[in-house]
């Protein structure tokens, strides 16, 4: 999951240099965002469905396979329409992977740790999404690092912030 978050920002990053090396086109760097992000909020439903209806593991692992199957296309792509294609193969991906964690994860928890390990869930994706940032922060600790020391070694404190905005 930490994978798929850190997807979602480090496109950012990588924009200028896929603009000068891939030629995109400012439609073409707007795409290579939204791509991800229309196919991911438009099959996300269905993701779920499919873990229920195939079982929360094996689509997990579907997901995840053909997110790194996606990463591929993205590195090798030499052009935009490969980069676009990419892309949105990513948020497919991203579609079925997210849900079926969080339902493999919701099966397989006690009900009393449920609430303890979809904040951990939470954490590891939030921290995914916040990765990049810390890149280019002049301060001695960012945001992120703050977060991953409090995930990893304060999980506690992590399932109740999500419990509190989540539950």
């Amino acid at each position: 999951m930490l994978a798929v978050g850190i997807n979602s920002t480090a496109i950012m990053a990588a924009l200028p240099s896929m603009r000068t090396e891939l030629g995109l086109s400012s439609a073409g760097v707007e795409w290579a965002v939204n791509a991800y992000l229309v196919v991911s909020a438009a099959f996300i439903v269905l993701g779920g469905q499919g873990a229920d209806r195939f079982g929360a593991r094996p689509a997990s692992v579907a997901g995840l396979a053909l997110f790194v199957v996606a990463s591929c296309i993205i590195a090798n792509a030499g052009t935009q329409a490969e980069l676009l294609a990419g892309r949105a193969l990513q948020g497919l991906a991203a579609a079925v992977a997210v849900p079926s964690t969080l339902a493999a994860l919701d099966t397989s928890a006690a009900s009393e740790r449920r609430a303890a390990a979809i904040g951990a869930w939470t954490g590891f994706l939030m921290l995914g999404f916040s990765t990049p940032c810390s890149c280019s922060r002049p301060w001695p600790v960012s945001p992120p690092q703050v977060w991953a020391r409090l995930v990893l070694t304060r999980p506690k404190v992590v399932a109740r912030i999500g419990s509190a905005l989540f539950c």
